[in-house]
């Protein structure tokens, strides 16, 4: 068990220096993408990147079918099976890869003529949409290397070169946008970039796992029969997922001019944050409730349930109220005014939505390393449709808005009820979470009215004071948790190792 936490801890520090500084990077230099680029332009490159990523549903569950089994084939030594998997999801990742490369050309002018977008962008946006078709193709075949990985639990390995790929191609996105050299140039470089991180990561598979052969002849039908029939529901689960994550933006510039777009994603990737916040700390958890599974350790799984939920509401919370609190003034001050008057509301919304989808992501990764992802894609397909349904309703008249309230409406009427049937199948008694969750709730709520106090007594006027009032309410917040004991000794104990760890680590 000392082994497991060294090495959650350690993927846990490598995942959040990731997150931290790919966040920071890209709210920076985001004002001056967007300013050299455009509005239509970069309202354009947020919808294609949405429409290929439809396409990444291709995957059909293979890539979480490679981190359970290799998971579970390194505990038990299997390398045997562990080279026939890998073999069998890379030659079926390339053919599913192929198929959608060859579909996205050969439907690219008929997307192109879908989008309300200024005639001199028609050209630009069919080079693009070529240039993503192959590197899409590129990208799911090399998805075995980083599911390998995270299989192995070496996921600081996969934030060590997603830590180089995001930077080059965030700040060379910049460059290249101030020089105003347009967004085929952008696509270009960093589909080169892409590559780069590619190898790395094959490489570094290769370094983790010496005895990994991956041959032609290793293809073995039945075992690919195993690995979609997991994968099958994880698709269900991908497929929901992006429906309500990113149709919005789809729509939106379907019924919308394509500027709208970016109004859209501005507000959605401040909010992003909030998920972002815990992810590191669900992304390690499936390998490892994987591992503890095959070792049959169900009362280190129910644990983490419990803390896990814990830690991830502490940290999602205390960014939620803060955006929702100061949407505006942040809005207006990092992209300008009109961004503030026309998405400060999207932020709010997407702050309370955000926010109940943290609540399952402590739940997701449980759900997926004991096998029981049925239950998962059940309530993906339910929240969906409930959002797809009010999106199709409601952009049409509000715009961005409308879209805003059908996602926020969506997570409310389905997250809580995944958490509590989870915890049914998990055999969790809910007063259980509600002493746990208690403590981090109030001192949210708390640090919430200051918050709120503070806005109205002393109106944040520069970047500066923004920053100055979201740090006082954050410490607020965790100051109140503290002396509330909301931490008890075994928490202050994780806390302290995970801490001893990354700064070895450092």
């Amino acid at each position: 068990m000392k082994m497991l936490m060294e090495r959650i801890s350690l993927n846990t520090f490598f995942s959040y220096l990731g997150q931290l500084w790919y966040k920071i990077l890209n709210l920076v230099l985001l004002p001056i993408i967007v300013s050299g680029l455009g509005k239509d332009s970069y309202g354009l490159y947020a919808f294609i990147s949405v429409l290929i990523g439809y396409y990444a549903l291709l995957d059909l569950g293979i890539s979480s079918a490679v981190v359970k089994y290799v998971s579970e084939h390194h505990a038990h030594g299997q390398y045997e099976e562990m080279n026939r998997l890998v073999s069998t999801s890379l030659q079926a990742h390339f053919g599913l890869g192929m198929l959608g490369c060859l579909v996205i050309i050969f439907l690219a002018k008929f997307m192109v003529r879908t989008v309300d977008m200024p005639p001199d962008l028609s050209q630009t946006a069919l080079t693009v949409l070529y240039l993503s078709a192959f590197q899409f193709l590129v990208n799911i075949t090399a998805s075995v290397f980083s599911g390998v990985l995270n299989g192995l639990q070496q996921i600081d390995l996969l934030n060590k070169i997603s830590i180089l790929s995001n930077t080059l191609t965030v700040v060379s996105t910049a460059i290249l946008a101030k020089l105003g050299c347009g967004l085929v140039a952008i696509v270009l470089l960093n589909f080169l970039w892409n590559l780069v991180a590619i190898i790395l990561t094959a490489c570094f598979t290769k370094r983790a796992l010496p005895s990994l052969k991956m041959q032609l002849r290793s293809f073995d039908l039945p075992y690919l029969r195993r690995i979609l029939s997991f994968g099958l529901w994880t698709f269900v689960i991908q497929a929901g997922t992006l429906i309500h994550l990113t149709t919005d933006r789809m729509l939106i510039g379907l019924f919308r001019p394509i500027e709208s777009v970016t109004y859209y994603v501005v507000s959605v990737k401040l909010a992003e944050m909030i998920r972002s916040a815990p992810m590191p700390v669900v992304g390690v958890l499936f390998p490892a409730v994987s591992d503890l599974k095959a070792k049959g350790r169900e009362l280190a799984i129910r644990e983490i349930f419990l803390r896990g939920t814990k830690y991830v509401v502490s940290l999602s919370l205390p960014i939620a109220l803060i955006l929702f609190v100061f949407a505006r003034p942040i809005l207006a001050r990092w992209m300008g005014t009109k961004f503030g008057e026309t998405s400060s509301s999207v932020l709010m919304l997407f702050a309370c939505g955000y926010f109940l989808n943290t609540l399952t992501f402590i739940n997701t990764s449980v759900l997926f390393g004991l096998g029981l992802h049925r239950l998962m894609a059940v309530y993906c397909v339910i929240s969906s449709s409930i959002n797809l349904g009010l999106d199709l309703l409601l952009i049409p008249d509000q715009g961005i808005n409308g879209a805003a309230i059908a996602s926020l409406a969506a997570f409310l009427l389905t997250n809580p009820a995944l958490v509590l049937h989870s915890m049914k199948r998990l055999k969790i008694e809910v007063r259980d979470l509600l002493r746990t969750l208690i403590r981090p709730l109030l001192a949210g709520l708390l640090a919430g009215i200051f918050a709120y106090g503070l806005r109205v007594f002393f109106p944040p006027v520069t970047i500066s004071e923004l920053m100055l009032s979201a740090l006082l309410a954050l410490a607020a917040c965790y100051g109140i948790l503290t002396i509330a004991g909301g931490f008890d000794d075994r928490d202050k104990y994780l806390f302290a190792r995970f801490v001893q760890i990354a700064l070895k680590s450092g």
